[in-house]
């Protein structure tokens, strides 16, 4: 069964997926959205000298700071694609959203080591929910003709 972003059915022909161009439109948001979630993945290690110097970490600390995200993404990726497949998507996708963008805007009160890796590892957690959920609606409104 074929499902959009909102739970209802979508065809590439289905009128009440918006029209012609709405297959794009959901493409074009996906798109903007994944690459703030890739430029706010890595932004972290543009900072780490400034961390380094004020905040007096070890690279030891960086590099746990550096790899929390991943641990937490990697590990925690398999659990999430099996609690999105039972929710609506869009839930799982504003979910996620919100959830990491609320943790990266949250870690700018904070500037104790421990906090700032929790924070990191939280983040990863937030971000592996909305990847799963966000990459089904392109086959949901593109078919063989218009999927890479």
């Amino acid at each position: 069964m074929n499902t959009s972003l909102s739970g209802k059915r979508a065809t590439t022909t289905d009128p009440g997926a918006g029209g012609a161009h709405y297959r794009w439109y959901i493409v074009a948001m996906l798109w903007a959205i994944s690459f703030f979630n890739y430029a706010d993945r890595q932004a972290i290690f543009s900072v780490f000298p400034l961390l380094e110097k004020q905040m007096g970490l070890t690279t030891v600390q960086l590099g746990l700071l550096g790899s929390a995200f991943a641990w937490v993404y990697g590990l925690g990726g398999q659990f999430a694609g099996i609690i999105v497949d039972r929710v609506r998507r869009k839930t799982a996708v504003l979910g996620g959203l919100y959830a990491w963008s609320l943790i990266c805007s949250v870690t700018a009160l904070f500037s104790s080591f421990r906090a700032l890796f929790i924070l990191r590892a939280l983040e990863g957690l937030g971000e592996t929910f909305y990847y799963p959920a966000s990459m089904s609606p392109i086959s949901d409104y593109h078919g063989k003709e218009t999927r890479s």
